[in-house]
C-alpha cells in the first residue's frame, strides 16, 4: 500500500515502517516527521513543544523577529532569571542592575548586605541616614532598641524619656511604677487614686466597697449611690 505525501516521501527517505494509521520512526526522527507533517519550521536554538505554540526559544535565548532566537546578553556578574521579558537576568548577590550591567554595591562603614544581598543595613548601634550609618546616641540609663523608626533607645526602668534622657521617675507616696510604657509612668496602690502628682486616699462610704479596680467605690446592693453616700432608695427630687 503507498503512503499519502507527506508521510511517504518521509517513511522512503528515512527507511521507516508505515502502515495505515501506523507510523513508527527511530527517536532521531520523530521531531522532523512531526515538522513535516504540520508544515511548523523550528528554528535554530529552539526546542518543539506538543501543545499550544509548536516551539519555544531554549534557556538563554528568547524569539525575537521574524521567528528567531536570539541569544540573550548577559553581563559579568549576572545569571539567567528564566524570563523572557525584561533584561532576562539578575544581578548576583552583592551587585545591582545598573545602565544593562552588574556594578558592586557600595557598602558603606558599619553597615553589611542584607538578606537579598542587593541593598545593605547597619550593624546594631547604627543607623542609616543620607547613604551612611551614623551611631546611635543613647543617654545614660538608657538601651538600644532594634527599631528603624524613631529614636532607637528605651529607657531602663524607673527612668522615663525627657528631651532626650533618661529621668528618674518620682513616684509618689502610696504608688508603684505601672506596667505600661505609655501614659502616666506609675499607678496608685489599691485603695488610693491619683490626684495630680500624689496618690489619695479613696474615701469609701457607709455600705459601699471598692471597685475591681481599687481606685474608686461602688454601692452595695441594694443600696444606690447618692453623692458620696449609699442610700437604699433615691428620694425624689
Amino acid at each position: 500500500m503507498f503512503i499519502q505525501s507527506p508521510f511517504r516521501a518521509i517513511c522512503l527517505a528515512a527507511l521507516v515502517f508505515c502502515a495505515p494509521g501506523i507510523l513508527y520512526a527511530a527517536p532521531a526522527l520523530a521531531q522532523t516527521i512531526a515538522t513535516a507533517a504540520t508544515d511548523t519550521v523550528i528554528p535554530e536554538n529552539a526546542i518543539a513543544e506538543k501543545y499550544g505554540k509548536k516551539w519555544r526559544c531554549a534557556s538563554g535565548y528568547r524569539e525575537a523577529a521574524r521567528g528567531a532566537c536570539e541569544k540573550i546578553p548577559l553581563p559579568d556578574h549576572a545569571y539567567l532569571n528564566g524570563r523572557t521579558f525584561g533584561t532576562g537576568w539578575n544581578c548576583t548577590r552583592g551587585f545591582t542592575e545598573v545602565e544593562d550591567h552588574c556594578q558592586p554595591i557600595p557598602i558603606p562603614d558599619h553597615a553589611y548586605l542584607n538578606t537579598s544581598g542587593h541593598s545593605w543595613e547597619c550593624e546594631r548601634g547604627y543607623r542609616p541616614e543620607g547613604g551612611q550609618c551614623k551611631a546611635v546616641s543613647v543617654p545614660a540609663n538608657g538601651y538600644l532598641i532594634e527599631a528603624r523608626y524613631g529614636r532607637g533607645w528605651e529607657c531602663e526602668r524607673s527612668f522615663e524619656a525627657v528631651n532626650g534622657a533618661c529621668k528618674k521617675i518620682t513616684i509618689p507616696e502610696n504608688g508603684f511604677l505601672a506596667a505600661n510604657s505609655y501614659g502616666r509612668s506609675w499607678d496608685c496602690e489599691r485603695g488610693y487614686a491619683a490626684a495630680g502628682k500624689a496618690c489619695a486616699v479613696v474615701i469609701v462610704p457607709e455600705n459601699a466597697h471598692l471597685t475591681f479596680g481599687g481606685d474608686n467605690w461602688e454601692c452595695d446592693r441594694p443600696f444606690e449611690k447618692l453623692d458620696d453616700t449609699c442610700v437604699l432608695e433615691t428620694p425624689a427630687r
